[in-house]
């Protein structure tokens, strides 16, 4: 994953800011003052790789998990 590419992708979007409100290693982008993507830039033995996450739709989130490994529910 490279990060630099998918910071260029959301900033492209129409409306979206970016922000660091949880520290330095988090990189937040929002639309319309609303959280959608959390990008985490820290790395440690618990997160070896980068890491995202973005708001879906629930049953999205269901069906990518079901193909792809990688993909596991936000911390919270």
């Amino acid at each position: 994953m490279n990060i630099e590419q998918i910071r260029a992708y959301a900033l492209s979007l129409v409306g979206v800011t970016e922000d660091r409100p949880f520290g330095d290693d988090v990189l937040t982008f929002r639309v319309e003052g609303k959280i959608f993507m959390c990008l985490w830039l820290g790395f440690d033995e618990r997160m070896p790789e980068p890491r995202f996450a973005c708001k879906l739709a629930p049953e999205r989130n269901e069906e990518l998990r079901e193909h792809y490994g990688a993909i596991t529910p936000a911390f919270h």
